[in-house]
């Protein structure tokens, strides 16, 4: 039920977050909404009076005055300093990743790895995890 205390149009998304209890997944079917609060004198009073007509398109020559600017450079122009070092995932995260299903992922990461949380000390290493972890993830 839509109640608000100004009179106007109003749009936004309804998600309904549905559950597969046999395959153990979750669905989301999303629509767009609109609605309009006022009465129908007051709507009619503000639609428009006559139909939209676009402009129409101009073909033909560029015009005259317009200055080319200057190209900004290539991409393939830019002088590296030197190659990135690699950082292989370490073997406990990998072996995690490896054996256990998708849902004893993350617990088994949280008891293991993270296990310390995360403080000014422990932050770097909780988000190399993470990123290690998405990179398992896509591979």
């Amino acid at each position: 039920m839509l109640q608000q205390a100004a009179i106007g149009r109003y749009e936004d998304h309804l998600e309904f977050v549905f559950e597969d209890t046999g395959l153990h997944t979750n669905f989301t079917i999303v629509r767009h909404v609109i609605a309009i609060v006022g009465s129908k004198e007051v709507h009619d009073c503000i639609k428009p009076q006559i139909p939209y007509i676009p402009r129409s398109r101009v073909n033909g020559a560029p015009p005259k005055d317009v200055v080319p600017g200057i190209r900004p450079p290539r991409r393939g122009a830019i002088a590296w300093k030197g190659k990135l070092r690699t950082y292989n995932v370490p073997e406990i995260i990998s072996s995690i990743m490896a054996t256990r299903s998708a849902a004893d992922h993350t617990r088994q990461i949280m008891n293991t790895v993270l296990l310390l949380g995360m403080n000014l000390q422990t932050y770097a290493q909780h988000f190399k995890t993470l990123l290690w972890i998405e990179e398992l993830r896509m591979a």
